[in-house]
């Protein structure tokens, strides 16, 4: 089973990345949901995670810049992916940024999942799109 947390300040994200997990690959993960960098961490340092899904803009102006340099430490061998549709560059360049193993929009986060697990659609939603 493949262990996901994401780190978000909207609980409403956590159920849509649930439900787009649920329809790119199925029932073979567990999502958790941190609100907080302090509450993320505090899982981090209880679980060993194989995905940090990191939302870019938390209140106040926090931005990965911030959240993932207090992560990293305990991040374990998880890959990271930022959700985000504005990235700094000159962040990504960083010795913090380099550290993101790949970025996606929220909106895209479905097509993402099927790509990454390589997987496809169920075959209702399929034929719902021809």
């Amino acid at each position: 089973m493949m262990h996901i947390l994401l780190l978000d300040d909207e609980k409403i994200e956590a159920k849509l990345i649930d439900l787009a997990l649920r329809k790119s690959i199925g029932q073979g993960f567990q999502l958790d949901f941190a609100l907080t960098v302090a509450e993320a961490v505090d899982r981090l340092k209880a679980k060993k995670y194989d995905l940090i899904l990191l939302d870019n803009m938390m209140p106040r102006g926090v931005s990965a810049k911030n959240t993932l340099p207090v992560l990293l430490p305990h991040k374990g061998e998880a890959e990271i992916v930022l959700i985000s549709s504005l990235v700094d560059e000159e962040f990504l360049r960083s010795e913090v940024g380099q550290h993101i193993d790949d970025i996606v929009e929220k909106f895209y986060l479905k097509e993402y999942f099927q790509k990454k697990f390589n997987t496809s659609p169920p075959s209702a939603l399929k034929s719902a799109s021809r």
